[in-house]
C-alpha cells in the first residue's frame, strides 16, 4: 500500500483527537507560536519515521504483515478513506500493522531537539531513538489518569533483552 500521498478524512477524528499537547513546554522550546509550529510537525514526523524504521529493522513486522495478507483468517486492510490518524500517517508501508503511539517530541531537551534536526546517519538515528524512546512515546498524565490506546493488560510486556534485540512477551 503506497501511502506517500494520503488524504486524511478528518471526520474519522471527531470522537478521538489523537494526542495531548503540552503547550507550555512547547512554547518554552519554540515549538508553539500561537499554535503548534511547523518545526514541531517536522520534528514529530522525523522522529516517527525514525521510530518506524527502527521497529521494521528490529521486529519481523514485514513478515507478519505478509502472513496476515496470505492467511485464510480473512484479515482485511483498512482502505485509505476509512483510515484513522495512525493508519493514514504510517510510514511503515504495511497493510495491517501501524504505529499507534503518539510522539511527544516536546519532552526532548533542547539539545536533543537540535540533534534530531541534524541527524543524518542510520547508526546515529538508531542510537538516538533507543536513548529517547521511553520519554517520547510515554503519554502525559491527565487528571491522574494516563492516556491508553486500549485495555490495560498486565500480562503483556514489551522490552529489550540485549541492546540490539527487541522482544514482546505475553504471559498467561
Amino acid at each position: 500500500m503506497n501511502k506517500s500521498s494520503v488524504t486524511i478524512n478528518l471526520e474519522n477524528y471527531e470522537k478521538q483527537f489523537p494526542f495531548i499537547l503540552n503547550q507550555k513546554l512547547m512554547q518554552e522550546k519554540g515549538l508553539w507560536i500561537e499554535k503548534p509550529s511547523q518545526r514541531y510537525f517536522d520534528l514529530t514526523n522525523k522522529y516517527k519515521r525514525l521510530l518506524e524504521r527502527s521497529l521494521i529493522k528490529c521486529l519481523p513486522l514485514e513478515q507478519i504483515d505478509s502472513n496476515m495478507e496470505k492467511s485464510d483468517l480473512g484479515f482485511v486492510p483498512v482502505e485509505t478513506p476509512a483510515m484513522d490518524f495512525y493508519q493514514a500517517t504510517s510510514g511503515m508501508g504495511l497493510n495491517y500493522i501501524y504505529l499507534r503511539n503518539n510522539i511527544y517530541i516536546e519532552k526532548l531537551s533542547e539539545k536533543d531537539l537540535a540533534l534530531l534536526e541534524s541527524l543524518n546517519s542510520e547508526e546515529d538515528e538508531e542510537q538516538f531513538v533507543k536513548r529517547t524512546l521511553k520519554d517520547v512515546i510515554y503519554p502525559y498524565t491527565v487528571e491522574k489518569q494516563v492516556l491508553f490506546y486500549g485495555p490495560e493488560n498486565k500480562s503483556v510486556s514489551v522490552g529489550q533483552n540485549e541492546p540490539n534485540e527487541c522482544r514482546a512477551e505475553i504471559t498467561n
